[in-house]
């Protein structure tokens, strides 16, 4: 089942969603993107992709459509806002953890706060602008994360489990990770990345202006 339902208190809407998988799906392409805001990600249930938008001035649409046996998902907020004051436009995703998936995330002058811990991502594309991520990673399968950010704040959660690779391709003016080595100029590796059965490899390009990893 695929649909949006919506609650209005007065400009204020919660719009709601729930996409459901497709019995021949074995992989997906969830596409999210969003402009001023916040974005959460983390674990849902069955389906493969549901949530909520909580926005005063903002609209959801979301499209799903099988090719082979992936099932490609777009998320994708409409509406922007004149003048000054604050506004609420808070997009919610959860995700099943049991079908592999690539994610990707195309979001303006929002806040991301992505639990990734027990979901299946083999590849994480975020372009993001003047904003902060906060990523948690799994180790569930090895993973790509990519991220392509303007004047932000990054901070990346790993499981001691997994070895991981940095490569950064953006001016920092901080960076704090422990345990790892630098094997080049643009490159880090964890001391355990080559023995490591799963692996994450995560790509920092743009004008990124701090980075934290962390072990859990």
């Amino acid at each position: 089942w695929q649909g949006i339902s919506l609650r209005d208190s007065e400009t204020r809407q919660l719009q709601e969603y729930d996409i459901s998988r497709d019995a021949s799906t074995k992989q997906a392409d969830i596409s999210i993107r969003s402009g001023a805001g916040q974005i959460n990600i983390g674990k849902g249930g069955e389906s493969l992709v549901w949530g909520e938008l909580d926005s005063d001035f903002a609209t959801l649409d979301t499209n799903s459509s099988l090719k082979g046996n992936t099932q490609s998902v777009e998320i994708k907020t409409n509406g922007s806002w004149a003048g000054f004051g604050g506004h609420i436009n808070d997009l919610n995703v959860y995700l099943n953890s049991d079908v592999p998936l690539k994610l990707s995330v195309d979001s303006g002058v929002a806040k991301l706060h992505a639990d990734l811990s027990d979901i299946k991502v083999t590849e994480f594309d975020g372009h993001i602008g003047a904003s902060s991520a906060d990523l948690t990673i799994g180790d569930k399968v090895s993973s790509a994360i990519n991220l392509d950010a303007g004047a932000s704040s990054v901070k990346i959660h790993l499981p001691r489990t997994v070895g991981a690779k940095v490569t950064v391709q953006s001016g920092l003016s901080s960076r704090n990770f422990t345990d790892f080595k630098q094997t080049d100029k643009n490159t880090y590796e964890s001391d355990n990345y080559n023995q490591a059965e799963k692996k994450v490899d995560i790509t920092l390009r743009g004008g990124v202006s701090s980075l934290t990893i962390d072990w859990q």
